[in-house]
């Protein structure tokens, strides 16, 4: 078959070597066979005749218990991605718009990169037509795109395992068709420089028949890009691969969140160290280098890791900025989780202190009696505060226990699983019922639709396994399918017109809803035998340290308002206190979020005036964000109020903050605290 180069990764069952060797120790094959138990090694022999006979080899486990391995090489020309055998699921169930359709258009090398960004770094990949396609037998590996090898994490995303995989789980030919649709739009509504932007959608669409769900403005367009990004991924394209229609679209996006990378490792074009972006970004530029295994992507994906590991909060998860508050938010958590694990999977460097301490915010978060997840964890070692959560918590919570290998006691998993089932997936606008989400209503109720909350039960349901994912897999599949744009310039698409959707627009809700219906091939089960094993090795403090060098520290620039040495801009810091007054709470929210680490003289009395008057959740979140502003009498007399408040989750916040700014201990006795302020304050 000529000495072709290999477009394929590591082997699942290979173990990095230290961080100075690891790129060559993962591609050698005699190590890949030593390393094998003697049943893979017989195995591995059997294949490679079996190919030299020119025969398909297709091995999975016995029937109901879930595929050990996905094994698929072929001698002849690779498939697209699907699976050549696979009928309608390949081609739709329109027998068009399938992956073996031409190639999109190349990318404009005059296209600028974005604005304020890095535009230092080499194009991502080769285009397709000057790839070199593998050999007949490819290094073992992750299997994609017709790419085929052995097991690992993304194994079902291309070749026969595919099609294997949407039979098995429950997906098929109209799954599919939704998928194929909803990639095209995206494709359709790209940027030029490779992002996609909600602020400019409607540019690509007619004059007539516009797409409606657009025209919002940052922090959107960068965790946007990530979301598209990863949708792509999810159904097996990937740059340089000659058989899918959408490789250049990829391949443009890459490049764009490269470009996008700050010196600290921080992929956030639009405001530097927002977790939710960050970590939307930095799972998609590692899942791509973990699929791809190309040496142009290592350097910034590595980055993104060494800035998500030294973001990581005290209480062992993420906020929604980067700098220390000791808060963990479940929700950013999630994202950041996602991208360790993929980062893992393409055997990138990740501390394994980084990993336990996720862990240990999770325990943290959960309620082990009520199978409620918090929303957020905060306070000092040996005095953890929680705000409880909702079903979004409890399912993006599920998720990332999952995504970090943790075994869940049988009754707990069931507690847990049952808050989920109790909230059948919905696509439209009703916000439901949520005290901990600013709606108000039922505490005991606790329901909160929202296509975020979909995404995570979906994958915490599929990766249970059983009868939790055959209960809610027709639920998801008939409210996704249903509300699928059917004509039109829309057409693939999803209108925004769930809560987050309609703050986020189509773009992001078409990308949510087509990873949703990928999710039949996209990852491997979790507590499937052999999940942990495609999973490259923690690294020891002393191994992590020359990894973490290679990246600038953030925090050590860190001066109030300065970020890497460039001043917040004043007009930004009076636009997002106006925002504190907005009567819609979710700009509320990210005008906080925004405010959360300036120290800008204004921003105290703003904040706190707002929290006064804050009658959602959002006021928790507010006394959270004073501990991040620094201790300040009016702070300290503030928060001595919010004991008195009649609701808990203020009073708890309240209680932490005092007791960081403090070092006092008074419990919930606002008439001590009183006392002892008054004794405290100068005279």
């Amino acid at each position: 078959m000529g000495n072709r180069k290999k477009f394929a990764a590591p082997s699942c069952v290979e173990r990095m070597a230290r961080a100075a060797a690891e790129d060559q120790a993962g591609r050698r094959p005699a190590q890949w066979l030593l390393r094998s138990p003697a049943w893979a090694t017989a195995l591995a022999m059997h294949i490679v005749a079996a190919v030299v006979l020119m025969n398909i080899v297709h091995f999975t486990s016995r029937p109901g218990v879930g595929q050990v391995f996905r094994l698929s090489f072929s001698a002849s020309r690779p498939g697209p991605p699907g699976g050549a055998k696979q009928g309608e699921e390949d081609n739709g169930v329109n027998g068009k718009h399938n992956e073996d359709s031409p190639a999109a258009g190349k990318l404009d090398p005059a296209d600028p990169a974005p604005t304020g960004v890095r535009s230092d770094l080499p194009p991502i990949l080769p285009t397709a037509s000057t790839v070199n396609l593998p050999g007949s037998l490819p290094t073992p590996g992750i299997g994609v795109s017709g790419f085929d090898g052995a097991s690992g994490l993304f194994a079902g995303r291309g070749g026969a395992g595919r099609g294997d995989a949407l039979k098995r789980f429950g997906g098929d030919g109209t799954t599919e068709q939704a998928v194929n649709d909803g990639l095209e739009w995206l494709a359709a509504h790209q940027e030029q420089n490779g992002s996609w932007d909600p602020a400019t959608m409607s540019r690509h669409c007619p004059k007539k028949g516009a797409c409606d769900g657009g025209g919002f403005q940052a922090p959107y367009g960068g965790a946007c890009t990530g979301l598209a990004t990863l949708a792509f991924l999810g159904a097996g394209h990937v740059p340089g691969d000659p058989n899918s229609k959408h490789a250049e679209v990829v391949q443009r996006s890459l490049t764009w969140l490269v470009a996008s990378q700050d010196k600290f490792g921080s992929l956030d074009p639009q405001f530097a160290g927002y977790m939710y972006t960050h970590g939307i970004c930095a799972f998609a530029l590692c899942e791509a280098y973990a699929l791809t295994q190309d040496p142009a992507l290592r350097k910034a994906a590595q980055a993104a890791v060494s800035f998500t590991v030294e973001a990581q909060q005290s209480s062992g998860g993420w906020d929604y900025m980067a700098y220390p508050s000791g808060r963990s938010d479940t929700s950013i958590s999630s994202w950041c989780v996602m991208a360790l694990r993929s980062a893992r999977a393409g055997r990138l460097a990740v501390p394994e202190k980084a990993w336990k301490n996720a862990i240990a915010f999770t325990n943290r978060a959960l309620n082990l009696e009520t199978g409620n997840i918090a929303y957020a964890v905060s306070g000092v070692e040996g005095h953890w505060g929680t705000q409880p959560g909702c079903n979004t918590m409890t399912a993006a919570g599920l998720a990332t226990r999952q995504y970090l290998g943790v075994r869940e006691d049988p009754q707990v998993l069931q507690r847990l699983l049952a808050r989920i089932e109790g909230v059948p997936p919905r696509y439209d606008g009703e916000v439901g019922q949520c005290p901990t989400w600013g709606s108000g209503g039922d505490a005991n109720t606790c329901k909160h639709w929202s296509l975020y909350y979909t995404y995570n039960a979906t994958l915490a349901c599929f990766h249970a396994g059983g009868q939790a994912w055959d209960r809610w897999n027709p639920r998801m599949r008939e409210c996704t399918l249903k509300t699928q744009s059917k004509s039109g310039h829309a057409k693939g698409s999803w209108a925004p017109v769930t809560m987050d959707g309609a703050t986020a627009g189509r773009i992001y809700a078409t990308a949510m809803n087509v990873m949703n219906l990928e999710v039949y091939y996209r990852y491997l089960p979790c507590y499937q035998k052999g999940a942990e094993d495609v999973l490259g090795p923690l690294l020891s403090d002393a191994d992590w340290a020359p990894v973490a060098a290679r990246t600038p520290s953030f925090r050590a620039g860190w001066k109030g308002q300065v970020w890497g040495g460039g001043a917040v801009d004043p007009k930004t810091i009076a636009e997002k206190i106006e925002l504190l007054k907005s009567a819609n709470m979710m700009e509320r929210r990210e005008a906080v979020k925004a405010l959360q680490y300036c120290k800008d003289e204004k921003v105290l009395p703003s904040l706190i005036a707002a929290a006064r008057s804050e009658k959602t959740s959002l006021r928790v979140l507010m006394i959270e964000t004073l501990a991040t502003l620094g201790e300040a009498d009016a702070s300290i007399d503030f928060l001595i109020e919010e004991l008195r408040n009649e609701k808990a989750e203020p009073r708890k916040a309240a209680l932490v903050v005092l007791r960081k700014f403090t070092g006092q201990w008074f419990g919930e006795d606002a008439g001590k605290w009183e006392a002892w302020r008054k004794g405290a304050k100068p005279k």
